[in-house]
């Protein structure tokens, strides 16, 4: 026991420099200086190169020094570099002893930020949810959202870029942990008098005539519906694009819009009246969010208390 004490303190009082930088990256750091090249550093911890290389970049930003340059075939180590290589390997060593238990998170003093990958509309709903709950369990974290593409997602996750992802499509990898927040239906909204109503109903052949509304980031030019239009060899006009559900919500009742979305998201979002509500009338494609996370963070307790704090606003 004293000899892990002498660890820790030696490990406090040697890295304070350090404090604030994702450990991932320095993992990745190890890996580079022990091998000589980002390539075999990659293949080593299995990453592309680009992810070690966007992970490198992260970690020369924060510790302001180049920390390898190239050397023929392979990289070498700078000065800095050469420096604090025992550090690292001290910090690495602790860590992985396990000598800090299960009180090596605490929420309620950390000052870890994070950064979670969600479409506009998951924002809308979740953000504020999250953020209402940190003010009170942990004040001084910080979180940051973005989108980013599927294909992105697992080497961002990999290299620590990104904390979580939540999207409605399963990346094709198996080095990341998934989990299902929300099971959702899709519903067609539109301006009470729309004259493609009849009968009290919007039929499929009204629903096709329509123009619609698609919400969507980045270059993303279709929804779920489209996929399944396209799928029955049927396609929608989509005359009108943005990245914000209430921009869309807010143009409904003056227009005659068309705007498909899941159920949940329509209720979790700012109320709009005067709006007439429609299930999709197709063989609708079921809605599933889903939460993901590198392996490597499975037993992380940093990453597991913000897994928890993420699907309790589902539950």
């Amino acid at each position: 026991m004293k000899n892990k004490t002498n660890k820790n303190t030696l490990l406090s009082d040697r890295l304070r420099a350090f404090r604030g930088i994702d450990l991932n990256l320095f993992i990745i750091f190890a890996s580079i200086y022990e091998h000589s090249s980002l390539t075999l550093a990659g293949q080593t911890l299995g990453l592309t190169q680009p992810a070690v290389s966007h992970a490198l970049a992260r970690l020369r930003d924060s510790l302001k020094d180049d920390l390898f340059v190239r050397k023929g075939s392979s990289v070498a180590p700078t000065p800095y570099a050469r420096r604090i290589i025992g550090d690292v390997h001290l910090a690495l060593d602790v860590l992985r002893s396990g000598p800090l238990g299960e009180d090596s998170f605490d929420a309620s003093t950390s000052t870890l930020h994070f950064q979670i990958s969600m479409t506009a509309s998951m924002e809308v709903f979740l953000l504020p949810r999250i953020l209402k709950q940190l003010e009170v369990e942990a004040p001084n974290v910080t979180i940051a959202t973005t989108r980013v593409n599927l294909h992105d997602v697992n080497s961002l996750l990999a290299s620590g870029e990104l904390s979580l992802a939540i999207d409605l499509d399963t990346p094709t990898n198996t080095d990341l942990g998934c989990l299902s927040l929300i099971d959702d239906h899709l519903v067609t909204v539109t301006r009470k008098g729309n004259p493609l109503i009849e009968n009290g109903k919007l039929s499929a052949k009204n629903y096709l005539k329509g123009k619609h509304i698609l919400v969507a980031t980045g270059n993303i030019n279709a929804g779920p519906e489209d996929y399944e239009l396209a799928r029955i060899g049927e396609h929608r006009y989509i005359t009108a694009r943005c990245v914000n559900l209430n921009a869309a919500l807010q143009t409904i009742p003056g227009t005659d819009y068309l705007l498909t979305l899941g159920r949940r998201q329509l209720s979790s979002n700012t109320p709009v009246h005067n709006l007439a509500i429609f299930d999709f009338p197709f063989s609708a494609p079921r809605m599933e969010a889903l939460l993901f996370w590198h392996k490597s963070l499975d037993k992380d307790l940093a990453n597991m208390w913000l897994r928890g704090v993420v699907s309790k606003q589902f539950t």
